[in-house]
């Protein structure tokens, strides 16, 4: 099971998503889940612990991008719940094919929108699917 999707509005109260990522632990452990992927912290590895290897370069670059990507914030929330980190690994074949699977892997993560689809909201409204309470679209 996978929570990768978590949003958060900025006029929220503080702490509602914990309350949910916990709520949802408990409803799935009831349900027999044992193994749960809060997300996908790419590159976080990076983050923790000293810098040693590759670690010297890619720590600065993991920052560096951070200002788009907030890394070091999801990093840091994933760590309130004391997870079991396990490495991901990417594979592509050849250097040029490196571009193209960094891409699907950032459209995979909601890092950045797939093409044609500015909005989910605005998607599912014009597929016929009302919009929540309280969502607006654009």
């Amino acid at each position: 099971m996978s929570l990768s999707m978590m949003r958060r509005d900025h006029d929220t109260p503080n702490g509602l998503t914990e309350f949910l990522v916990v709520s949802a632990v408990e409803s799935l452990r009831e349900r027999g889940v044992e193994d749960l992927s809060l997300n996908f912290a790419v590159a976080g590895r990076y983050l923790r612990g000293p810098a040693r290897g590759v670690g010297r370069v890619l720590r600065p670059a993991v920052r560096a991008v951070d200002r788009w990507f907030q890394i070091e914030s999801l990093h840091r929330f994933n760590a309130k719940f004391l997870p079991a980190w396990q490495p991901r690994y990417l594979l592509f074949e050849g250097v040029l094919a490196f571009p193209r699977a960094t891409l699907a892997v950032l459209r995979a993560e909601g890092q950045i929108p797939w093409p044609g689809v500015r909005d989910r909201t605005a998607a599912g409204e014009r597929l016929g699917v009302p919009a929540a309470d309280g969502v607006a679209s654009t």
